[in-house]
């Protein structure tokens, strides 16, 4: 016996980061380091390798600053590999306004005088009257602010690129690239967040790869593959910040085939494993299910799951 719909539920968890910086102290003109609050304010900067876990960095062909992973997947499509979504993130690191370029999926209003963050748009979903007693409809149509309070169904239009806050800190194209690394058996994925041409990229090189393997192997696929993902540069590039147009070094993850997994499918020596469709149910028919009267039920005990706190996006 089985919930409703709770056979189907598929999820990897994610079991660490791979990160493509390290946060820095910002200082002033005179040296000083920045203070705010009691807490040091930092920046992000960007390094020369990938920024792993102990776990990975212990790997003998991997090391503590690797410019080179080897990697596969866990799922067959790109959206469940590469979901991605235009963020804007708060200034400590929260996720402030999520959409799809056509509607509003997450969006969480700030509140200086209480100094809370309550969340009025959910899974598309607004809470109209929330947003209406807050006086967001005019706060949020403005210039400074989305641009539109455009209703879509019982969510809020999202405006994409004509966003007053579509730039290179603000809303930006971002996704989240999940995958298993060869040499560590885990049942879970890691993650690593990537932003604006890269993520392009990476989504591109994901399709092409899934067009070789099926014009090679006979059947597109991502889960039976070996990949190489690899952080490029530096390479100087205009970048877009708060402080005006800036040039910068800039490191590029690149993803592609692994070049050895691809000499052996154009040699025809990668056999992809076959896809069986009969089940146990096609052969013998599916079981009787076992007759249950009301002795055999035991009463469960009134113990409601408290809702989860933790305000981590996810897909």
């Amino acid at each position: 016996m089985s919930i409703k719909g709770m056979k189907d539920v598929y999820r990897p968890k994610k079991i660490g980061r791979i990160g493509l910086g390290i946060k820095v102290p910002r200082e002033n003109g005179h040296g000083e380091v920045q203070m705010y609050k009691g807490e040091v304010v930092t920046d992000p900067r960007a390094t020369d390798h990938f920024i792993v876990p102990e776990e990975v960095a212990d790997l003998p062909e991997i090391g503590l600053a690797p410019k080179k992973l080897p990697i596969y997947f866990l799922e067959e499509k790109i959206e469940d590999v590469f979901p991605t979504a235009l963020v804007m993130f708060a200034g400590n690191g929260s996720v402030r306004c999520m959409g799809d370029g056509e509607r509003v999926t997450y969006r969480s209003h700030y509140e200086p005088q209480t100094r809370q963050s309550d969340t009025l748009i959910y899974n598309q979903v607004a809470q109209w009257e929330k947003i209406e007693a807050k006086g967001l409809t005019k706060v949020w149509a403005g210039a400074k602010a989305y641009g539109t309070i455009e209703r879509v169904g019982n969510t809020v239009k999202c405006l994409h690129m004509d966003c007053p806050q579509h730039c290179g800190w603000g809303c930006r194209p971002t996704g989240w690239f999940r995958f298993s690394i060869k040499g560590i058996v885990r049942q879970g994925y890691w993650q690593m967040v990537v932003h604006l041409n890269p993520m392009r990229e990476m989504l591109s090189q994901l399709r092409h790869g899934r067009r070789f393997i099926e014009q090679y192997c006979g059947r597109a696929t991502l889960m039976h593959s070996d990949w190489l993902l690899t952080l490029t540069g530096p390479e100087k590039k205009w970048i877009d910040t708060k402080k005006g147009a800036m040039l910068l070094d800039v490191y590029t993850p690149e993803l592609e085939l692994n070049p050895e997994w691809m000499t052996r499918a154009m040699e025809g020596r990668v056999r992809l494993p076959q896809i069986d469709r009969l089940t146990t149910d096609d052969v013998y028919g599916a079981p009787e299910a076992e007759a249950m009267d009301s002795e055999m039920l035991e009463p469960l005990p009134y113990d409601p799951t408290p809702e989860s706190e933790d305000d981590d996006i996810e897909f």
